[in-house]
């Protein structure tokens, strides 16, 4: 299954945001986002994270540690 969230991490509090997070770890997830916690980041899965500045899309590969 691939599940889309848009921007909807913004309207909850952290500890809200890691709990939407972690019931979808069985699925591949997008996320739209204006910026997301180096804490909440730091308990993501292995993913790749796109970032877009002044309209130039940078990658980044994050695995957990």
């Amino acid at each position: 299954a691939v599940l889309l969230l848009d921007d909807v991490l913004s309207e909850l509090d952290e500890q809200r945001q890691k709990f939407l997070l972690n019931c979808f770890s069985d699925v591949q997830l997008f996320i739209t986002a204006a910026e997301l916690s180096d804490t909440v980041l730091s308990d993501l899965p292995e993913c790749r994270i796109i970032e877009i500045r002044k309209g130039t899309a940078h990658g980044e590969d994050r695995k957990r540690v």
